[in-house]
């Protein structure tokens, strides 16, 4: 999943500060360079998290993979917020269910990411649910 996170944030970042287009002459390639520096740091913290949830029981697990990602766009929200770019306009439910999102990064699903994340977060789901049905019977 890193191979795909670090590039999304890279993009993320580069996607917003290029539709601002208020960047400062000469200084998008630096952005750009911090963005590839903060996609490969983001993309080991994600793998971390994502791993450390694997490996914790399915009934102590109080977040899921989409989540580990979404908090993931607040170090690429404060790189953009660094460099003077305004935040977006956003709709009611976005404003409201990310308050702090203030760029629209916080993705709808892992597919959006990376399509080939689809899969996985199939795979999660089902396999998650399977393990507790299993101990809990279908209630």
């Amino acid at each position: 999943m890193g191979d795909a996170v670090g590039p999304w944030i890279e993009r993320s970042v580069t996607d917003v500060a290029q539709a601002w287009g208020g960047l400062e002459p000469g200084t998008e390639s630096e952005l750009l360079h911090e963005a590839a520096k903060l996609g490969a740091n983001v993309a080991r913290e994600v793998e971390s998290a994502l791993e450390a949830l694997a490996l914790s029981d399915v009934d102590s697990q109080t977040t899921t993979p989409l989540s580990v990602v979404r908090a993931a766009t607040a170090a690429p929200t404060a790189l953009l917020r660094a460099v003077g770019v305004p935040p977006i306009e956003r709709d009611v439910f976005s404003i409201e269910r990310f308050p702090d999102d203030i760029y629209g990064l916080v993705p709808p699903s892992l597919g959006a990411i990376d399509p080939s994340l689809n899969e996985l977060a199939i795979t999660w789901g089902a396999a998650k649910a399977a393990v507790h049905r299993r101990r809990h019977g279908s209630r």
